[in-house]
């Protein structure tokens, strides 16, 4: 199991979406972007780390 750093914690979360599924509070959505990306980021390492080729 991996865990990324800097979780982002949800609160109230029934009133954190509007009505189209977008986050309400710009800021948590900052957050939400920024740990989406180093997700994406630690999975393109270990997929690198994981290859025959190691490329």
């Amino acid at each position: 199991m991996t865990v990324l750093p800097n979780p982002l914690a949800v609160p109230r979360a029934a009133q954190a979406f509007g009505e189209n599924g977008e986050r309400v509070d710009e800021s948590q959505q900052q957050r939400l972007d920024a740990l989406c990306q180093r997700l994406v980021t630690t999975l393109i390492k270990l997929q690198a780390t994981d290859s025959p080729s190691g490329a």
